[in-house]
């Protein structure tokens, strides 16, 4: 692998981690519009319908492809997630 190839993947990388953190500021922005403090259990149903929605989305548009079977919570899924871009 040449010089040039490792620069362009590094910014391709770098370009996919800088929307998948606009995606998830994204979320927790939506989360705090309501003024509602939500407890864990409406946070990891909120998950299932909406923000995994928005993962599957960001997933089409980047062609990044997660295994959705390591993450059923949205903490579960910043783990899964910072595990997967630091490998």
């Amino acid at each position: 692998m040449g010089e040039d190839e490792i620069l362009a993947e590094n910014a391709m990388k770098s370009a996919t981690i800088r929307l998948l953190k606009n995606f998830t500021e994204i979320i927790g922005r939506s989360m705090k519009i309501d003024s509602h403090i939500y407890s864990q259990k409406e946070l990891d149903d909120k998950f299932e319908l909406t923000d995994r929605n928005v993962i599957r989305m960001f997933e089409r548009i980047s062609g990044v492809r997660f295994d959705h079977s390591k993450f059923k919570t949205r903490r579960a899924f910043q783990e899964y997630l910072s595990k997967y871009f630091n490998k």
